[in-house]
């Protein structure tokens, strides 16, 4: 805004987030600004072997019940892209009419077909994630669609960095039933390819 900048790279996701919508209003920035495919997903990573996403159809019930079009409009301003695998639009192999894609019918009932109707006996979940960046409006934004579809009403731990690599580290000794937004895990829920952003 101060015309001290004539072009920047790996902007954080929360800076592009806050970004985004200022220079698509100003008509001679908006005209300038190209996105490209780069070569990243995001998702959330489940702990698969133990209940209850040790049942693939409760896997697939939280990713069915992602409205991946409004979490990017609404918790990333439109940094993104709908994500449905980790192969990204730019990469040899991208389907993209790869599942699965939002179907709230479909999710419950496949939450239903594994025992827990309505989400009725579902064991408590937490999310865990970094405190840090878009971590918190798209966990926030996940709690929301998995209670509105699923009638599911996870735990949302946010911590700082640090804690967050110690806690995906310990949950193989744990117990617990937990989400991880993260780079690192066996994903099941991917959300957005993440585009780079360049000035002309």
């Amino acid at each position: 805004e101060i015309k001290e900048c004539d072009w920047s790279s790996d902007v954080c996701s929360s800076d592009l987030s806050a970004l985004l919508p200022t220079v698509k209003a100003y008509p001679a920035l908006s005209k300038e600004l190209i996105a490209a495919n780069r070569l990243a997903t995001f998702r959330a990573a489940m702990v698969n072997d133990k209940p209850p996403f040790d049942k693939k159809a409760v896997r697939q019930a939280f990713a069915y019940a992602v409205d991946r079009k409004t979490l990017i409009e609404v918790a990333l301003k439109g940094g993104g892209a709908p994500a449905t695998s980790f192969i990204p639009p730019s990469m040899p192999g991208h389907d993209p009419a790869a599942e699965p894609n939002f179907n709230a019918a479909k999710a419950k009932q496949l939450l239903a077909d594994a025992g827990f109707p309505d989400g009725k006996g579902l064991p408590r979940v937490a999310m865990t994630f970094a405190s840090v960046g878009n971590n918190p409006a798209v966990a926030t934004l996940l709690k929301e669609q998995w209670k509105q579809v699923l009638g599911v009403d996870i735990d949302l731990d946010p911590v700082d960095s640090i804690s967050a690599i110690k806690r995906i580290k310990q949950v193989a000794k744990d117990n617990d039933a937990e989400i991880f937004p993260s780079h690192d895990m066996e994903p099941w829920l991917t959300w957005k390819h993440a585009p780079a952003y360049y000035g002309k």
